[in-house]
């Protein structure tokens, strides 16, 4: 970051830029909240906001010929009918995989005591879709559980409920 910008912060209480000529320029209407995360660079008339959580800068607004021209990237951050968000959207997508990340799931799903060693399993490929497969991994890291065990209770479960006799 170049610490040589003419750079002025903004407040609530301090809502708008004071150019060159102490012509005073409001806000854009469209700017809500935040004021205390906003500044203006002077020397390229951009309008910036700060993130919440990584403090990175992200370019929202030109003052062009006296009028605030609206450059912000959906993709950097979001603007919503009440105003900026406070995360841009990288650390956005972060509390969200934090907010969706599975809790520990319950000891039911254990390990039986006597798994048997890889020398006396029988290897058989299978396909799964993806959203398996993601599953699997996700539950194998929680649980700490070898793929083979996880396979083998799910199939002594499927036995338990549903045994080959009452098929025959």
């Amino acid at each position: 970051m170049n610490s040589n910008l003419d750079i002025q912060k903004l407040s609530a209480t301090k809502k708008y830029i004071l150019l060159e000529d102490n012509v005073t320029i409001q806000l854009p209407v469209w700017i809500k909240n935040r004021y205390s995360s906003l500044r203006f660079i002077n020397d390229t008339s951009t309008l910036q906001i700060q993130c919440y959580k990584c403090k990175v800068w992200l370019d929202i607004a030109l003052l062009k010929d006296g009028s605030w021209v609206d450059i912000h990237k959906d993709t950097e951050i979001k603007l919503h009918d009440s105003g900026f968000s406070s995360y841009c959207s990288s650390c956005c997508l972060q509390k969200e995989d934090k907010k969706n990340k599975p809790s520990l799931p319950p000891k039911s799903l254990e390990l039986t005591k006597n798994t048997l060693p890889i020398s006396d399993m029988e290897k058989d490929t299978i396909f799964l879709t993806a959203e398996n497969i993601k599953y699997v991994k996700l539950r194998l890291a929680l649980s700490d559980m070898r793929k083979a065990d996880f396979y083998n209770y799910l199939i002594e479960q499927e036995k338990e409920k549903n045994p080959i006799s009452k098929y025959l």
